[in-house]
């Protein structure tokens, strides 16, 4: 039992450090969809958008951002529903 929860205790700093990486990893990556959208490369702005989401669906600037889009590509009931998702992560 000693040798299981020192195992644990050392796996423990590890786990904040994986934690902290997908942070750094979805907000490197949340960039360049901005980026690429910026850039009018739309479609593969949008698909790396939409794979950071998987990541962590609860980001919302990538759910204000998409909102944004949707409202400037003329899709209205898209944008609010993203802008919609967005406000209840704040």
């Amino acid at each position: 039992m000693v040798g299981l929860r020192n195992s644990t205790a050392n796996t423990l700093p590890k786990v904040k450090r994986v934690s902290e990486f997908e942070d750094e990893r979805v907000s490197m990556f949340f960039q360049m969809g901005k980026d690429l959208i910026r850039d009018g490369k739309f479609k593969e702005g949008l698909d790396l958008l939409s794979q950071v989401l998987q990541l962590n669906p609860r980001h919302s600037g990538i759910l204000k951002l998409l909102g944004e889009f949707f409202q400037k590509s003329g899709q209205e009931a898209k944008a609010k529903e993203m802008w919609r998702l967005a406000q209840n992560q704040a």
